[in-house]
């Protein structure tokens, strides 16, 4: 971003925190689409992932973790970052550069097209409208 953020072409950069990213992601989807995406490692993940997980309270009871990744789970991080592909593509044309890491997003480029890449990403409502920022050239 700092060599985009550069450019004489370059109008601003907005960077985006997803809201409770790792926790939001759909279960089901995610692996269907792993399948496809990377399918020697989706063989790992329906295994690990396919069944909801017991979550135990300090009373002895239970809750049922049925979405999103399990935390301190080795296999987490990649399973969102692989995830979040379809996603990627869908915005490839909206801005001039993108960069997805873990949770968070941004584009580069024109305003016009960092504000639809925002309006589209929007539209998938798992980024926080309060945790944005964007830098704009002077």
């Amino acid at each position: 971003m700092n060599e985009y953020f550069g450019r004489d072409d370059t109008e601003g950069i907005l960077c985006a925190d997803a809201s409770n990213a790792f926790n939001a992601l759909n279960r089901r989807t995610a692996l269907i689409n792993m399948r496809y995406l990377c399918p020697m490692f989706s063989i790992f993940l329906i295994n690990i992932y396919r069944l909801p997980a017991k979550l135990f309270l300090y009373n002895g009871d239970f809750i049922l973790s049925q979405e999103g990744t399990t935390q301190g789970d080795n296999a987490a991080a990649p399973f969102y970052s692989i995830s979040l592909h379809p996603l990627m593509t869908d915005l490839m044309d909206c801005s001039d550069f993108q960069l997805f890491y873990a949770d968070d997003g941004a584009a580069a480029g024109k305003l016009s097209k960092i504000r639809n890449w925002w309006d589209r990403l929007c539209a998938r409502g798992i980024f926080s409208k309060h945790r944005i920022f964007l830098m704009v050239q002077t």
